[in-house]
C-alpha cells in the first residue's frame, strides 16, 4: 500500500495536518509564520504525535514562506481546489 505524503503551508495550528494524519497520510513538513500557531503545531504534531518526517535544511520553528522560498529556488507551488490551501511540490537540485 502506498504512503500518501503532505506539506502543509500556512498550516496555522496544524488543523488540516491533524485530519490527514488521522487519515493515515504522512507530513513531510510545515510551514507557519505565526510563532503562536506554529507553538500549538509543534507541540501537538511535532512532538507528541511525531507526525512529521521533517526535512534536515528548515529548522523545526515558525518560518515566512517567502523566505523560504528566496533561500531555496527548488520549489513549485500549487493550489488545491479540494483543500483550499496552497502545497509545494520539491524538485531536486542535481
Amino acid at each position: 500500500m502506498c504512503t500518501l505524503n503532505f506539506i502543509d503551508l500556512f498550516a496555522g495550528a496544524g488543523g488540516l495536518s491533524l485530519g490527514l494524519h488521522n487519515a493515515g497520510w504522512k507530513g513531510l513538513f510545515a510551514i507557519e509564520k505565526s510563532p503562536q500557531a506554529f507553538h500549538t503545531l509543534s507541540h501537538n504534531l511535532i512532538e507528541k504525535k511525531k507526525h512529521f518526517e521533517w526535512i534536515d535544511w528548515l529548522p523545526q520553528t515558525e518560518h515566512d514562506i517567502n523566505e523560504v522560498i528566496a533561500k531555496r529556488n527548488t520549489f513549485l507551488l500549487i493550489r488545491h481546489k479540494i483543500f483550499n490551501k496552497y502545497r509545494i511540490l520539491l524538485h531536486r537540485q542535481i
